[in-house]
């Protein structure tokens, strides 16, 4: 409609009531900004905050108040500041080419559109670690900002920056998730090591059986050609000799072998498995991504078994990293256990000479990819192939771990269904 035409009255309204609206959006953007989890922050073209939202007394433990006039290298290290500050970042690029995928993320940014910061991870300060200058309290952010100009209606977007007053931006509190990732990569790593250090003792269990029964047949022949022909060829001493010293010494190398194989030997007793899934699910919460839920089911009372509770431990850990591998974008892992009574044929079918009776099923679940046809069959073989007997990394390890405890290992998996692993064990008193 043309002003004009309008009356004073009319336009007073208008006016009103394009106020009233400015009013109601300024305080819907307010109470976005107060209820928000992260830091959402305004600097100028300096870089001092004018304006920080609540958020940050959540995460840093400042008032707000506490920063409005202080430079945002003031809740930084000094090599945090120097890594995403504008002033240091920017001068050794100049005349540079970056490309869009090197172009530098910035917490003072000035650009906007396309080529504005994303994903920046910056570590921030607590306001315990500001005053007091210990190492505790470093906080992990993903920042998000971009530069603010105050254009004029007829300025170009190539005039915008003689316009720039300064930058905002918004920080995600991930320490949490960081810490978590951090420790969830040291359990693996420690896990591995473990099974590891495992494998090498069995092989060397194996390698000094076989090296003694060797050793043993090189002595007695050597014993025997000296004491037969020693009287008649008395230069055979000067011949047999040397083999019996080298026998000796492979002989005290393999004494070495054996204690070292025997290093870390089992620890037979009564296990109970609801406390030891307890265990290990409360171990995942903490390590675990954040979009992953850890769901646990016990049957009633105990389940007791008898076995190594830090060998039937790993295994299921074994499985949760495996289950948790597969849902990269989170899912659900599950762990249970029930007592089961079997019959002989369905014991048989999966433990040549196993006998009926009662058992504690453990089973590990997880809603990954799952497998088809042929994936599914080779999973079973690794499960249930015969020649492996041991407590080896991967699937034969948990294999190995269920057969050395008198059990056997189910393993169901289907095309995008996910993977359920079952371990069974006797009952160690029935039910």
């Amino acid at each position: 409609m043309d002003l004009r035409r309008k009356t004073k009255q009319e336009l007073v309204e208008e006016l009103e009531q394009c106020r009233a609206r400015s009013l109601r959006t300024e305080e819907r953007l307010g109470r976005i900004a107060t209820i928000t989890s992260g830091i959402i922050y305004v600097l100028d073209r300096e870089g001092y905050f004018t304006f920080v939202n609540a958020g940050v007394r959540e995460i840093l433990h400042f008032e707000p108040d506490e920063l409005i006039g202080k430079h945002f290298s003031y809740v930084m290290e000094e090599h945090e500041f120097r890594r995403v500050g504008r002033k240091w970042v920017l001068p050794p690029l100049s005349g540079k080419s970056t490309g869009e995928t090197n172009t530098p993320k910035l917490f003072d940014e000035r650009r906007s559109g396309v080529r504005k910061t994303r994903d920046l991870e910056v570590r921030l300060l607590t306001k315990k670690k500001r005053e007091e200058r210990i190492l505790v309290g470093d906080v992990a952010g993903i920042v998000g900002s971009e530069g603010v100009y105050a254009r004029s209606a007829d300025k170009s977007e190539q005039e915008a920056d003689t316009g720039f007053v300064g930058s905002q931006g918004i920080i995600y509190d991930v320490t949490r998730y960081k810490k978590n990732e951090v420790r969830r990569r040291q359990l693996f790593r420690s896990l591995v090591e473990s099974q590891k250090n495992e494998a090498v003792e069995r092989l060397a269990g194996g390698l000094a059986h076989e090296l003694n029964s060797k050793i043993g047949v090189i002595l007695g022949y050597s014993d025997l050609l000296r004491d037969k022909y020693g009287a008649d060829w008395p230069d055979i001493t000067r011949y047999i000799d040397p083999v019996l010293r080298a026998a000796q010494r492979v002989s005290d190398l393999n004494q070495k072998l054996t204690a070292f194989s025997r290093r870390d030997s089992w620890e037979i007793g009564a296990v109970d498995l609801n406390a030891l899934v307890e265990e290990v699910a409360d171990l995942l919460e903490n390590v675990v991504d954040i979009r992953t839920d850890i769901s646990l089911r016990r049957c009633p009372g105990q389940a007791l078994v008898t076995g190594d509770a830090k060998r039937i431990r790993n295994s299921l850990l074994n499985l949760a990293f495996t289950g948790l591998d597969t849902m990269k974008d989170g899912g659900r892992l599950a762990l249970s256990t029930e007592i089961v009574g079997l019959d002989e044929d369905f014991v048989r079918h999966h433990l040549p000479g196993g006998k009926a009776g009662d058992y504690v099923k453990v089973a590990v679940s997880d809603t990954g990819g799952g497998a088809n046809g042929t994936v599914k069959q080779k999973a079973s073989e690794l499960f249930r192939g015969p020649e492996v007997i041991g407590d080896e990394l991967g699937p034969s390890g948990v294999y190995g771990c269920a057969r050395n405890h008198n059990g056997f290992v189910v393993s169901k998996c289907g095309e995008d269904v996910g993977t359920c692993v079952e371990l069974h064990f006797p009952c160690r008193n029935g039910r």
